[in-house]
């Protein structure tokens, strides 16, 4: 595990927040929570040691600061952890719409000579997504799935790469109503191609490294901020800097959580690929039933 660049000085925090994410979600709660409660305790202990027996007043007005300073991060947390899940929810929607395309190109096919052949490469694009290309999109990485020229619809092209686009020119319409349906399929794999673009992207979507640092760097100096507003005193000056650690931590657990859309608990489901006209298991034994 790369957790260091060794490269440069800086910190890669994006792979460990993956490594964090790809953790089941009870163990990944229990590090970030614990390292931000033990991040306060040394705090304590530091400030503690330094200023030794010193007194000094804190006022009513930086009490206030302290919690408008809380507030503050509070809020920033939020809103990234709200932009996170409707990223999440986008990819869903994605998902969605290009299973719904693949079920359109099943039922759009269903009266052409060759709808055999088609129906079968849709199984083996569904197969392709699931159990090649997730891996690649939960590891991060994109550029193999970029790469791969497997299943790269270009409605453009004249070549016969594309398996999609040289199954539907081998099929031969007859009548009105075959070629109707027949001249819907390329419109069909356009939108299959902008779906499994968008859900590509989807799964490249991160916050940058650099906002990484940023809230790292805030989050510490958060916890030295009120360590240094509630001098030890005793277990009433302790609980303070604890519950806010323990806020902290599960704010930052739940923001882990929705970074990468196809990692970790909340994480898209392959389920979609697997169900109604897509479970080829059970409508391939109720048609040889028929």
């Amino acid at each position: 595990m790369d957790i260091i660049n060794h490269s440069s000085i800086s910190f890669n925090a994006l792979k460990l927040v993956r490594f964090l994410d790809n953790l089941p979600f009870l163990e990944m709660l229990l590090i970030i929570v614990g390292v931000t409660v033990f991040i306060a305790i040394l705090m304590i202990i530091i400030t503690h040691y330094f200023i030794g027996e010193k007194k000094y007043v804190v006022s009513e007005g930086a009490f206030v600061a302290n919690d408008i300073n809380a507030g503050i991060v509070g809020l920033i947390l939020a809103f990234i952890v709200v932009s996170m899940y409707e990223t999440n929810q986008k990819a869903k929607e994605s998902i969605m719409k290009e299973t719904s395309i693949l079920c359109s190109i099943l039922n759009t096919s269903q009266i052409l000579d060759n709808a055999d052949q088609i129906r079968a490469l849709v199984q083996r694009y569904t197969q392709t997504v699931t159990q090649e290309e997730w891996p690649l999109m939960c590891s991060g990485n994109i550029d193999k799935i970029w790469s791969s020229s497997s299943f790269m619809i270009n409605p453009k092209t004249h070549e016969f790469k594309n398996p999609f686009y040289k199954v539907v020119q081998e099929s031969h319409p007859k009548g009105v109503i075959q070629e109707s349906f027949y001249n819907s399929l390329p419109n069909l794999l356009e939108k299959l191609t902008d779906a499994r673009r968008t859900r590509i992207e989807a799964a490249d979507f991160h916050l940058p490294i650099q906002f990484w640092r940023i809230i790292i760097l805030m989050t510490i100096i958060l916890v030295w901020f009120v360590v240094y507003m509630n001098p030890c005193n005793g277990w009433h000056s302790v609980m303070p800097v604890v519950v806010s650690s323990l806020v902290i931590g599960l704010c930052l657990s739940l923001l882990i959580s929705l970074h990468y859309p196809f990692l970790g608990p909340f994480a898209v489901s392959t389920k979609p690929y697997f169900e109604g006209p897509l479970n080829f298991s059970v409508t391939h034994s109720s048609s040889q039933k028929e």
